[in-house]
């Protein structure tokens, strides 16, 4: 790499052969729009230059110079500076990234400064550098969420609120710009953030979801409100509890069957989990109580309770004597069979009519 004394030398020199390269010209430079990665070749081409060492050459890169007759000026592995052929002076830009895009000059130092211009374009699809992490914000504070991304053309960037689906606290629907500002955030505010970024590069957009989690009491509900088994079966009663911090710890959840706490000692189960299949950002607990050996007694009604940092909350179900009830459908086991009959058969047709059909 030549430093700036060398370069003052060669200016030197070169001014006291004006006379000799009075008549230079230099062809028009044309404009380029290449994909990143691509081989670029800038190609400055001389006319009448006579002696080259008479003359001083310059490359510039928006305003910086890059090489300097025969020699880079810069350290860059991917440059390659060719002057073979005579009247050509070639730059070629090896794996073109964004930071080679802009004015690109040829220049000889002349009395009357004789240079072309062109502009480099390095198209790249958008890709995401940074995006704020979750956070846990407290109430009333102030919101700034960050999606940081590179592309060429420019990326634009969009914010959505994904879960639950709905608008943004501004009330519409997407934002387009970074950052996404939240002002005194409320609890209903809490959720998934998602930013898109597109710039017209590529397969499309680019996202990053950001969740926001703050604390909020738990909202519990019965999956089923009545849960029917014969006298000497199990009964399985689940409750669903969101809230945040999430129940994790059977600790935190309590039964009752009519208003008197459920003891395991009394022929009971209990269990409580995360159901990330339903909620992967950890808000949603499942909590278990199996009967395992419905009787008389046992039946009745039946109140699960969780509790968080906050407070808690509860819902009721009944178990009652009858066909067992399943979990998913809530008809009796055997209407259960018969509905699962009905959709087997119905897939059965489907199938037979799609090799038909062929």
């Amino acid at each position: 790499m030549m430093d700036w004394k060398e370069i003052q030398v060669l200016f030197y020199l070169s001014t006291l052969s004006l006379s000799v390269v009075a008549d230079v010209t230099i062809q028009p430079l044309n404009d380029q729009r290449v994909n990143k990665g691509d081989t670029v070749v800038l190609d400055c081409v001389l006319q009448n230059i006579g002696n080259p060492n008479d003359v001083l050459l310059f490359w510039y890169h928006d305003g910086k110079a890059v090489a300097v007759n025969t020699r880079l000026a810069v350290d860059n592995p991917n440059y390659q500076l060719d002057t073979s052929v005579a009247g050509h002076w070639k730059l070629t830009i090896q794996q073109a990234q964004i930071e080679d895009q802009g004015t690109w000059q040829c220049r000889v130092q002349l009395p009357n400064d004789v240079f072309q211009e062109m502009a480099l374009v390095v198209l790249a699809p958008p890709v995401i550098m940074s995006v704020t992490p979750d956070m846990s914000p407290m109430p009333g504070s102030t919101v700034t969420l960050w999606c940081n991304a590179t592309g060429s053309p420019e990326p634009s960037v969009t914010w959505t609120r994904q879960r639950p689906a709905g608008h943004l606290p501004s009330g519409v629907e997407y934002v387009t710009g970074n950052p996404l500002v939240l002002n005194d955030i409320t609890n209903d505010w809490r959720g998934l953030y998602q930013c898109f970024v597109t710039n017209g590069i590529g397969q499309g957009a680019v996202t990053a979801p950001v969740f926001l989690q703050m604390e909020y009491f738990p909202v519990v509900k019965a999956k089923s409100g009545l849960v029917a088994a014969p006298i000497g079966n199990s009964a399985h009663l689940r409750c669903i509890c969101e809230s945040f911090p999430a129940v994790r710890s059977i600790d935190n959840v309590k039964w009752f069957k009519n208003d008197r706490l459920v003891d395991v000692n009394d022929g009971y189960q209990m269990s409580v989990e995360l159901d990330l299949e339903m909620d992967p950002y950890r808000e949603t607990s499942v909590a278990t109580l199996i009967v395992t050996s419905v009787t008389t007694e046992s039946l009745g009604t039946y109140t699960c309770r969780f509790n968080n940092i906050l407070g808690s909350a509860e819902a009721n179900m009944k178990l009652e004597e009858g066909k067992q009830i399943d979990p998913d459908t809530g008809a009796s086991r055997s209407m259960a069979s018969t509905l699962k009959f009905a959709m087997a058969t119905s897939m059965a047709t489907v199938a037979v009519a799609k090799i038909l059909m062929k």
